[in-house]
């Protein structure tokens, strides 16, 4: 056989076109990180941003204290967050894609070291580049690509996630995708799903769970064009399934207990009125995200299916709705249901049994091992996210099909400028949240007396021992600077057994008192009161800042300091 000679020309505009795609995601990503977000949070020493949230800060104190342990097997455990309740890295959401390598640098980072930021960034040039990636596959024109990466750069469930989760920014792994589905084939596109699959274990098991379908329906719409001749479709699923298994035991996820599962499906739901209420309030607080539209009321937990399309973006698919009909014959052999079937599947899962109308609730009876089994994966809201993305996209696509570039760009782009506008209350809101700049988190136990108390002591703990207790904040960062492990956590899957269990032998343990010699104990104070009862002679007990902290046998540990003992008089 002759060998085809490939044509330079055509290579040399492929190779600009990709080029021009790429400076233009850099360019709108880059923006709309600064406009969003700005740069102070690129500073790797301003931590002051991450303290003001349970989760950022979670997050942050998750991966000092990961970096500073001892290595584990496997390497993702994250023992002294947390000790006997700790689980990993994975389960404080502090991306392990970043943390696990990190931890190689960590002798030469800085003492005070946060890569969320620039998490942040990256995450915003990619949503630009693949929304840009997704555009070329349909369209060369400059102002339909730039309508839409525009529209998905500034989607609203991406940015809401600003305001709290961090890794689920990383919602480009959605749009990749989107674009691996639609992409033409070559031999190594399976690598490329391995790598994204494999990628996104490490940075949010919910983004590995939504992506997956829409790589098995990639399979089923490959097999069906290429017939006998497409790649082994069982060899991929197991390779993609066994990297992930890996990874996923890698990271820490399989301490995963059965009390850390089970409950929360059907209540952290979509709401059937998502994609038009600009509601992105939690519970009780309302956060518009429309300067066009009123808030419709929804229900408790239906936050984590926030989905406003945007005036810009309901218009567009309204718009593009008659096209469904009469431009049906452009995307007949395409092999279009595979995907539809994952979007209805996703949509299904995401309102769960419990729907929501508004703040009206229609229970729909299921079978209670469905509702258990679907509590591994209880913030189902999130699912709806590839819906999301591909309905502007399928209307991008038909209006370009059915109008030209000429009508679909500048029409794309009206629509754009008016989705911006309409969304302005909603993003333009976050900014005061990145704007906290210090390298240091003030808390009401900031005492250098107490450090040196602390000094005698092996581990730090707290009473009541419960996830994300009240002001845990200040006593798991109190113990990060003194380089001493703590109870004092909050975890994404918490051993709500093991608390269980620990706290109610805990009353017993203190009229023993069998409380931890090495442990220095900070108390609220009910427990205070309990502990102040079965003091020795060699203990003491101090009421610094917002605790009551129990030093046990100080006395005889030869320490001396000046901080006044006191002890809580009576129950509250």
């Amino acid at each position: 056989m002759t060998e085809i000679a490939a044509d330079p020309a055509a290579e040399a505009r492929v190779a600009n076109l990709r080029l021009a795609d790429a400076l233009l995601a850099v360019l709108v990503g880059a923006i709309a990180f600064f406009v969003i977000v700005g740069p102070k949070v690129l500073d790797v020493g301003n931590i002051a941003w991450l303290a003001e949230g349970d989760d950022s800060f979670q997050h942050y104190l998750g991966w000092e204290f990961f970096r500073l342990s001892e290595w584990t097997w496997p390497p993702g455990l994250n023992p002294d967050f947390g000790l006997q309740f700790s689980s990993s890295i994975i389960f404080s959401d502090s991306v392990p894609l970043l943390a696990l390598p990190l931890k190689l640098l960590s002798p030469i980072l800085p003492a005070v070291f946060q890569y969320t930021g620039w998490w942040v960034l990256v995450c915003f040039l990619l949503q630009a580049y693949f929304a840009v990636r997704i555009a070329g596959l349909f369209t060369n024109d400059v102002l339909v690509k730039l309508a839409l990466v525009l529209l998905l750069t500034f989607a609203p469930p991406m940015l809401w996630r600003l305001s709290v989760h961090y890794s689920l920014v990383a919602q480009w792994v959605v749009l990749a995708s989107i674009y691996l589905y639609w992409a033409r084939p070559g031999r190594l596109r399976w690598l490329h799903w391995l790598v994204l699959l494999s990628a996104t274990v490490l940075i949010h098991t919910y983004l590995f769970a939504m992506c997956v379908p829409i790589w098995l329906a990639s399979l089923i719409r490959r097999r069906i064009i290429d017939g006998p001749t497409s790649p082994h479709w069982l060899l991929q699923i197991i390779m993609v399934f066994a990297s992930a298994g890996a990874l996923l035991w890698l990271g820490g996820f399989f301490p995963l207990r059965d009390s850390m599962l089970g409950w929360g499906y059907g209540v952290y739901r979509l709401n059937f009125l998502s994609m038009i209420n600009p509601d992105g309030g939690q519970t009780t607080d309302h956060w518009s995200w429309s300067s066009l539209l009123p808030n419709i009321p929804h229900g408790p937990g239906d936050y984590e299916g926030f989905a406003y399309a945007g005036v810009g973006g309901l218009l567009l698919i309204i718009l593009a709705l008659p096209l469904v009909w009469t431009e049906r014959r452009t995307y007949r052999g395409k092999i279009v249901w595979p995907l539809i079937l994952v979007c209805v599947l996703l949509t299904l899962f995401a309102l769960s049994p419990n729907l929501m109308i508004a703040d009206r609730q229609i229970r729909i009876s299921v079978p209670d091992a469905f509702m258990a089994l679907a509590g591994s994966m209880r913030s189902s809201g999130r699912f709806f996210w590839p819906v999301y993305y591909l309905l502007p996209l399928a209307a991008a696509w038909l209006l370009c099909r059915s109008f030209g570039r000429r009508v679909a760009g500048p029409l794309l782009l009206v629509l754009v400028v008016l989705q911006i506008y309409d969304t302005y209350p909603g993003w333009s809101s976050l900014r005061s949240r990145f704007d906290i700049v210090g390298s240091h988190y003030p808390t009401s136990i900031d005492d250098q007396r107490l450090a040196a108390v602390a000094s005698h002591y092996r581990i730090v703990r707290m009473l009541p021992a419960t996830n994300q207790a009240p002001n845990w904040k200040q006593v798991a960062y109190f113990a990060l600077l003194n380089h001493l492990p703590s109870d004092a956590t909050y975890l994404a899957r918490p051993n709500d057994g093991g608390y269980a269990a620990y706290m109610s032998g805990i009353d017993a343990t203190i009229a023993q008192h069998a409380l931890a010699s090495d442990s220095l104990y900070f108390l609220d104070h009910y427990y205070g009161w309990k502990v102040a009862g079965h003091l020795t002679a060699d203990d003491a007990m101090f009421k610094v800042g917002d605790f009551y902290v129990f030093a046990p046998g100080w006395k005889r540990l030869g320490g001396s300091t000046t901080l006044s003992q006191s002890q809580p008089w009576g129950p509250m």
